[in-house]
């Protein structure tokens, strides 16, 4: 009877086990969004008052650009990874 009672209270918490796990991993992904957001924002600020050369400030755009790509396979992998 014990086991039948376990049995039945496993299968019972395991869907809320995977549901907190589901929401971590959402958590996590609205987290790197957000840092991405943030990163993107600021290196925008940063082109627009780029005060060097013309060709100094497309350097540092394409470096920005190469950055933020980066960031996002970054997180697809970690997101690949969980």
């Amino acid at each position: 009877m014990k086991v039948l009672s376990y049995l039945l209270l496993v299968c019972f918490l395991a869907p809320t086990f995977a549901a907190a796990e589901e929401a971590k991993e959402t958590a996590e992904k609205a987290g790197h969004s957000m840092k991405q957001g943030m990163k993107k924002a600021k290196n925008r600020v940063k082109e627009a008052v780029c005060m060097d050369s013309d060709l100094e400030c497309k350097a540092k755009k394409a470096g920005h650009r190469i950055d933020e790509s980066a960031g996002k396979v970054g997180d697809k992998v970690d997101e690949k990874t969980n």
